[in-house]
């Protein structure tokens, strides 16, 4: 007879009646997504820098209790703002706008505030793309540093 090992609750994050860990949530899959590209980036050369000094990510996401959140509203926040901004102007953009998704998502994964910032990026000349993974991410922007725009 086999001898099986017991996973207790607290090693599977309180998940009861079952021996698998818990799947990540999409938002956790996000941001291990955008890990990877900024570990690209510290070691991507353009120009006299490396692509991380030229790329930011907004902190909009995240949970937040209400007092937080007005404070992040007052000081500029808009719902819906991409993850990553790549501050390089290229061919006819100002620079280029990242919305990190899971990889395999959906456009549907897009919200509605997404958008709607997507199409004022755009009518102010700069590119905005949804990147399912860190490799879609990191060739966007690949192809608009090195490849054209």
């Amino acid at each position: 007879m086999m001898n099986k090992q017991i996973i207790s609750d607290k090693q599977i994050g309180g998940h009861k009646g079952t021996t698998k860990a818990p799947r990540a949530k999409p938002k956790q899959l996000e941001r291990q997504e955008q890990k990877e590209v900024i570990k690209w980036a510290k070691w991507q050369k353009y120009g006299n820098y490396k692509v991380s000094d030229l790329l930011h990510h907004s902190p909009n996401g995240g949970k937040r209790d209400a007092r937080e959140g007005k404070h992040f509203k007052e000081m500029g926040t808009l719902a819906g703002f991409p993850d990553l901004i790549l501050f390089v102007p290229r061919s006819e953009y100002h620079g280029l706008f990242i919305e990190m998704k899971q990889k395999g998502g959906k456009a549907s994964d897009v919200s509605e505030s997404q958008n709607a910032i997507a199409a004022r990026l755009a009518e102010q000349g700069y590119k905005f793309v949804v990147c399912f993974g860190a490799n879609h991410a990191i060739d966007e922007i690949k192809k608009y540093l090195f490849g054209g725009a």
